[in-house]
């Protein structure tokens, strides 16, 4: 694996995961996202802010530009054959890729650097290796969801699964190391809901659902 190799893989992986929805979708509404709701610029506050319909085609895409990012760099970079249905190699390089597709959600250079969190677009990266696996991930944050009342409990959740594959299936130090890297980042950038839920504050998925509803 050439320097090169990486340097590549890190900006496509980046350049794809900046790719905002919620933003753009925003600015089509004539308002920023980050300013109205959980001022996040993520699916569930395009839910929240512009409805289920666009909060549900923004986590699509979030989920799907980061599976982009592991394809391209796998067939581009090392050659593998495309496939959409078969799991793939579990190597490094594209999994590089799909994270730099979180930082680059999470980080966007035209949004001053203040973008999402980044689960929808972790949930990509396994989607991209193994599409069951991938599923798995999303009905992970579903049923989390669900039990808890609190998406935000999801989050920790699907990173669980993520490091459990690392380590368990595939034994890839350097993987391990960038999905607990991933998980710590997710945490981060989950923090104020996890202090919302400590203090009570923090909206619950059924009592969104119901305000939607009305």
């Amino acid at each position: 694996m050439e320097i090169q190799q990486i340097l590549i893989t890190c900006i496509i992986g980046y350049l794809l995961g900046s790719i905002q929805p919620a933003f753009f979708l925003g600015k089509l509404k004539g308002i920023d996202i980050r300013e109205h709701g959980s001022k996040n610029a993520g699916a569930a506050n395009t839910s929240m802010t512009l409805g289920w319909g666009l909060g549900f085609l923004t986590a699509v895409f979030d989920i799907l530009k980061a599976t982009a990012a592991v394809h391209i760099v796998r067939c581009c970079i090392l050659g593998e054959a495309f496939s959409l249905t078969a799991p793939g190699s579990f190597t490094l390089l594209p999994f590089l890729g799909g994270a730099m597709a979180v930082v680059g959600h999470n980080y966007p250079f035209y949004m001053n650097f203040k973008g999402g969190k980044g689960t929808a677009s972790a949930m990509g990266i396994m989607l991209g290796f193994d599409p069951a696996w991938g599923l798995i991930m999303i009905l992970t944050i579903f049923l989390s969801t669900i039990i808890t009342n609190y998406l935000v409990m999801g989050t920790v959740n699907i990173y669980l699964v993520m490091i459990y594959r690392s380590v368990f299936e595939y034994g890839s130090m350097e993987i391990t190391i960038l999905s607990v890297l991933l998980m710590a980042l997710g945490i981060y950038k989950h923090r104020m809901n996890f202090i919302g839920i400590y203090n009570g504050t923090e909206s619950t998925f059924r009592g969104e659902w119901n305000k939607k509803k009305k």
